[in-house]
């Protein structure tokens, strides 16, 4: 009888340490892994529209007003800057007549014919300018995260619609038509125009280029 006894004990613990072996042969076994962010580091690159000489943009019968740029880099828009209010000769009698205007910065993707394509969807973004403002606006545009494309237009429209003559001006390079692609149109459904007398606006774009 206890001979018996000992050799179930032996076959009951016998089968218990083989299921501990597969219990131990079927669970998953969990690695603690570590990922190490990759950083990225971004320089700045500046890109500006010169030229020999300026001209005041008057766009008392135009709603957007937009500039074509090429060979952009790839990268985001960190700061895009216009000029208002430039006192050109023909101009420094109408310095009275500014008024305060409300313009939205706008960038369009580039048809194959030139044209402004669809609008690049981006947080509005408002530029006031002042009744006696005059120079260069740096528009800050790095929370919109707006991605450079190799051609993309870029300009303002106005926020109430067109005005009358005089109100304010944007400048406006007065050559290299040969070179340079300027669109106007007088409303949102309307369709765009080259605008000859602007060659290009007075305009400069910051991208943050990766290393």
């Amino acid at each position: 009888m206890k001979y018996f006894i000992v050799v179930l004990f032996l076959l009951l613990n016998k089968t218990a340490f083989s299921q501990v072996f597969n219990m131990e042969k079927d669970t998953i076994q969990m690695e603690e892994v570590f990922l190490k962010k990759e950083l990225t580091k971004y320089r700045l690159k500046t890109i500006k529209l010169k030229g020999q000489c300026y001209y005041a943009e008057d766009m008392w019968d135009t709603y957007e007003i937009v500039t074509l740029l090429e060979d952009l880099p790839e990268g985001y828009f960190e700061s895009i800057s216009f000029t208002f209010n430039g006192l050109y000769t023909s101009y420094k009698e109408q310095l009275e007549k500014f008024k305060a205007t409300e313009l939205e910065l706008v960038v369009y993707e580039v048809n194959d014919n030139n044209t402004a394509g669809d609008r690049i969807v981006h947080e509005t973004k408002l530029i006031h300018i002042g009744k006696e403002y005059i120079g260069k606006v740096d528009v800050d545009v790095s929370g919109l995260n707006i991605r450079t494309q190799n051609r993309l237009f870029v300009g303002v429209r106005r926020v109430s619609g067109n005005g009358v003559k005089n109100e304010f001006s944007i400048s406006c390079l007065c050559n290299g038509q040969d070179k340079y692609i300027t669109l106007t149109r007088i409303n949102e459904t309307s369709a765009w125009k080259r605008r000859w007398e602007c060659a290009a606006l007075q305009v400069a774009v910051s991208i943050q280029v990766a290393h």
